[in-house]
């Protein structure tokens, strides 16, 4: 009877722990106002990401990638450097989710960004893509989908 009891015990302070723990994510997960966050892309590069000082937004995402791919006239040319610059802001979620999907808007030399991620309180992960297109010189290049980490600083 003695043994039944201490095992009851546990698992009401278990079961009491898991509670308390799930009911403090969502405060842990809130945008850190004015955070600035410094990291690697998956290509090396330095990335850059600051999150509005009344939180919710990301004011600044800043980095650069090599295109895997571009094409001059139909011909593939040269991988490129390129900056990766969205419009900002980007807009997160309470679950600190973010993400946007922008497309050419001019349909000549204007970028398509695709980002998503996630930011916490000690650091953002996610995804970008990159794409232009150059109608009058037939020009398109492309940077797959890559990987970033940054830890906030």
């Amino acid at each position: 009877m003695r043994g039944n009891a201490r095992r009851n015990a546990a698992a009401t302070a278990l079961i009491a722990t898991i509670a308390t723990l799930a009911s403090a994510g969502g405060a842990t997960t809130a945008v850190p106002k004015g955070a600035t966050y410094k990291g690697k892309t998956e290509q090396g590069f330095s990335i850059t990401i600051k999150t509005a000082r009344k939180g919710s937004k990301i004011s600044v995402f800043a980095t650069r990638a090599r295109t895997s791919l571009c094409l001059q006239s139909g011909s593939p040319s040269d991988p490129q450097t390129v900056n990766i610059l969205p419009p900002v802001p980007i807009k997160v979620k309470s679950s600190g989710r973010f993400s946007i999907d922008k497309p050419n808007e001019n349909e000549d030399y204007s970028p398509n960004y695709r980002i998503k991620g996630r930011v916490t309180a000690k650091r953002v992960t996610g995804t970008f893509a990159w794409r232009r297109y150059k109608a009058f010189s037939n020009e398109s290049c492309v940077v797959r989908e890559l990987e970033f980490s940054a830890k906030r600083r």
